[in-house]
């Protein structure tokens, strides 16, 4: 069993009205790829649960639990589990939107030579990191979102091409360094 951070909304509800709560323990079988109903979904740091949310999830407020599991699959930005259980409800730490504007041109940037090297010609994911950039100075909430939607089609991109994950979980920490 590993430790591991389950977000869930309001209600205590993931995808599909799961019900989570303190304690409580679902099973999958494991089969498929991660975003089915074959996995249950889970993160490796409550960080990068948090700057993740908007990417996957998108849960409005989300609940941030402790959670232990079996870990069957990964893809760099989440983990698959055939068990999970969530033991209790953490306090989420405060993330900026500077911090999740730098997240994502820290993901974009690490893929970049990957992208270029495939497409020498597409100017298109330089161009979304450096308008990123300028976000930085004034972030607002849409911002926010176009910084992830670019940075993450330029990671998921490369990615598949270079066939290895990024650790998230150091850009994430990066990220939160003011």
């Amino acid at each position: 069993m590993e430790t591991l951070y389950k977000l869930t909304d309001q209600n205590n509800q993931s995808h599909g009205g799961c019900q989570w709560g303190k304690g409580v323990e679902h099973t999958a079988l494991g089969l498929g790829e991660l975003c089915t109903e074959g996995w249950l979904h889970a993160y490796r740091h409550p960080v990068l649960a948090l700057l993740m949310n908007p990417a996957h999830a998108a849960i409005e407020k989300p609940r941030l639990w402790l959670a232990e599991g079996e870990v069957g699959k990964d893809d760099g930005t989440k983990v698959g589990c055939t068990s999970l259980r969530t033991i209790k409800r953490l306090r989420k730490p405060r993330i900026t939107k500077r911090q999740r504007i730098r997240f994502a041109v820290l993901c974009a940037k690490a893929v970049l030579p990957i992208f270029e090297s495939r497409y020498p010609d597409d100017a298109r994911p330089r161009q979304s990191i450096a308008k990123a950039q300028e976000w930085l100075k004034a972030p607002t909430k849409s911002n926010v979102r176009a910084a992830y939607a670019a940075a993450f089609a330029t990671y998921a991109a490369a990615s598949v091409y270079a066939g290895t994950a990024l650790d998230l979980v150091d850009f994430a920490h990066k990220a939160m360094e003011e």
